[in-house]
């Protein structure tokens, strides 16, 4: 008879079991992460920040190109006051042309803080000489119009060609800004004649650092009733004045008027 024997030796139990198979309930530990050194994380945090700071710089940059061409903060008109014989629709237009140029800027060339007020100012004193001064401004702290205060130059006397074909008048410091027609008599009390390149006559001084001198030459002439009517510029050293007697008298730049008036 064959006896039934439950085997319960330790070497012996779970013997079925894999030998690769590891033992219920135990686990690989992991190996702790080595830290950070905290001048890498420094560096990290300084990156950042720099990134966050050249972003907004970079917003900053676009918001203000963006505002300077808002409308509200652009010059929307021009007005010229002080102007009588000067047509003012020109220097407007002349403004306006300058102030909107056609090309493209960070900050609108119209923005009414940043427009280019010293060269719009000198550019219509160049542009049109019959203006004396020009003042710009606005109305306001944001006003969106500018402003334009004009003086106009007065005539003093007449310039002309050898041939009376062509004349300008131009102001008492000499300097010729406009065309006049003589066609009838003179309404200025002086003409003078020669001295000056026809072709590039206008915006040029009458005898410049002689002007004054043979003005005040006319001046104590008609004092002594010698009445001075044209003034003709002969070269750099002499000219001759014309009388209203029908005499003419011929003297040298610089030289003394108690001289001159003497010897009349």
């Amino acid at each position: 008879m064959i006896q039934k024997i439950v085997d319960l030796r330790p070497s012996l139990q779970h013997s079925t079991r894999s030998p690769d198979r590891k033992p219920a309930g135990k686990t690989l530990l992991k190996q702790p992460k080595k830290p950070i050194p905290l001048k890498t994380r420094r560096r990290r945090v300084k990156a950042l920040i720099a990134l966050v700071g050249l972003l907004l710089f970079a917003a900053l940059l676009y918001g203000v190109h963006w505002v300077s061409y808002r409308p509200m903060m652009r010059i929307q008109n021009v007005s010229v006051r002080g102007a009588m014989l000067q047509d003012p629709d020109d220097v407007a237009t002349y403004a306006r042309e300058r102030l909107v140029d056609g090309s493209s800027h960070y900050i609108s060339r119209d923005n009414i803080f940043a427009y280019p007020k010293e060269e719009l100012r000198a550019g219509i004193v160049r542009t049109f000489p019959r203006l004396k001064s020009v003042r710009l401004g606005r109305g306001g702290v944001f006003g969106t119009t500018l402003i334009v205060n004009v003086d106009e130059r007065h005539a003093y006397a007449t310039w002309c060609t050898e041939d009376s074909f062509t004349c300008y008048v131009f102001d008492d410091g000499g300097l010729i800004f406009a065309n006049t027609d003589r066609s009838g008599k003179p309404e200025l009390p002086y003409t003078f004649f020669g001295g000056i390149d026809p072709a590039t006559a206008l915006g040029t001084v009458v005898l410049p650092e002689k002007l004054k001198g043979v003005l005040d030459l006319m001046q104590r002439m008609r004092e002594a009733r010698f009445i001075p009517l044209t003034l003709h510029v002969l070269d750099e050293q002499d000219y001759i004045i014309e009388l209203s007697n029908g005499f003419s008298i011929k003297a040298a730049f610089g030289q003394e008027i108690d001289t001159i008036v003497h010897n009349l």
